[in-house]
């Protein structure tokens, strides 16, 4: 059987012809690509030495079947007139997955490039749809997360022990994003991933922003947003719910101080709805706003307040800390009030010496520094 590869330069193109090389019953006549197209296909994958062809930009081949490793949307461009030929065709992209064109553009956000060839395609599990697939002239090849959990679930599913109340938590390594976006995009280098989850977190990476996003939403700019997370590596605990209700209880009640406004906090049977915990159900975080100048004493006092506060739980595996726009300024104004302090003192000293060392007596250098700070104490009243 002659077979074509559309798009050998991809790690599925690439892994694809190495197994196929080895069927005894296939001969690769034809492999395309777009940015190596012109080159010989050693020299593009140096571990297929051994399949010395041209690298070309169509099929210009005649061939039994056709594999297709194209990005979505390209792929069927592509594959659409071969198909149309009679030649057989397997898309390992996902454009033949969805029967529905609607569903589709609704999932890839693209008009199908090929609506017609939907209805004749199979979907690529021998496990269930073997006897489609012997006389198939299209199949679509099933991605990573609904093989898995297609596979693991329908056994259970056909013996009627789940019902349709079910939920997948699967993850793919960073091979999965393809070959494009592990050169364009940093955080798919193994550098990056490696012994790391994406997960969506405070008080940084990427749900940072998210939090910046609600806070904005929820609370105009009559405060300024003050955050309390509440962090738990293995995934949130009761006490930890238990903990960020009793802190909004306080902020919400008469012996708050005054300056706090609208206080928003998670509901642990509301969950991730409430927008307040995040995603993979480890981080959640209590909004307080609280009015008047951030550099004022009452705002200052007000944060500390909230911070004495979320110090004094003592939970076992959960991180509290309190920042947001709110911490950040009070934290901020902290710093440089010590570099003040310690700049006067700095100041003070070296007059002094230098004033001992004009006047060879400590008495007269003391006089000029108790006039200036009696000046002081004049121009503050």
């Amino acid at each position: 059987m002659k077979v074509g590869i559309l798009n050998v330069t991809g790690y599925a193109g690439a892994e694809l012809a190495r197994i196929l090389y080895l069927h005894p019953e296939v001969e690769i006549a034809a492999v395309t690509g777009r940015s190596a197209a012109g080159q010989r296909l050693p020299d593009a994958v140096p571990h297929l030495w051994k399949l010395d062809l041209p690298i070309t930009s169509r099929m210009e081949e005649s061939v039994d079947l056709v594999f297709s490793s194209l990005p979505s949307g390209a792929s069927a461009e592509a594959l659409a007139p071969l198909v149309d030929e009679g030649v057989r065709a397997v898309d390992i992209a996902a454009d033949f997955r969805i029967r529905d064109p609607a569903g589709f553009k609704a999932a890839y956000k693209m008009e199908h490039p090929a609506p017609h060839l939907l209805p004749r395609a199979v979907y690529g599990l021998p496990e269930i749809h073997r006897p489609r697939l012997s006389g198939a002239d299209l199949v679509a090849n099933p991605g990573c997360y609904p093989e898995a959990s297609i596979l693991a679930l329908a056994p259970a599913v056909q013996a009627g022990l789940v019902e349709d109340d079910i939920i997948i938590d699967a993850k793919s390594g960073v091979s999965g994003a393809g070959r494009g976006s592990i050169t364009s995009d940093p955080m798919y280098h193994f550098a990056e991933a490696n012994e790391n989850e994406q997960a969506l977190f405070l008080p940084r990476d990427a749900e940072a922003p998210r939090a910046y996003r609600f806070a904005q939403e929820r609370f105009p700019a009559t405060g300024t947003p003050v955050l309390i997370v509440f962090r738990q590596s293995d995934g949130l605990e009761p006490g930890a719910y238990a903990a960020a209700a009793e802190i909004a209880g306080w902020l919400s009640s008469p012996a708050a101080p005054v300056n706090v406004g609208q206080v928003l906090s998670p509901d642990p049977v509301m969950g991730q709805r409430t927008g307040l915990v995040s995603p993979d159900g480890t981080t959640m975080y209590v909004f307080v706003e609280v009015g008047g100048e951030p550099a004022d004493r009452a705002f200052l006092d007000t944060v500390e307040a909230i911070r004495d506060r979320s110090a004094s739980f003592d939970l076992s595996g959960v991180e509290i800390a309190v920042g947001g726009p709110g911490g950040l300024i009070v934290d901020l104004v902290g710093v440089f009030t010590q570099i003040d302090s310690l700049l006067l003192v700095v100041t003070v000293l070296l007059v002094l010496v230098l004033l001992v060392i004009i006047y060879r007596s400590p008495i007269m250098a003391a006089i000029p520094l108790l006039g200036v700070g009696l000046v002081f104490q004049m121009a503050g009243a």
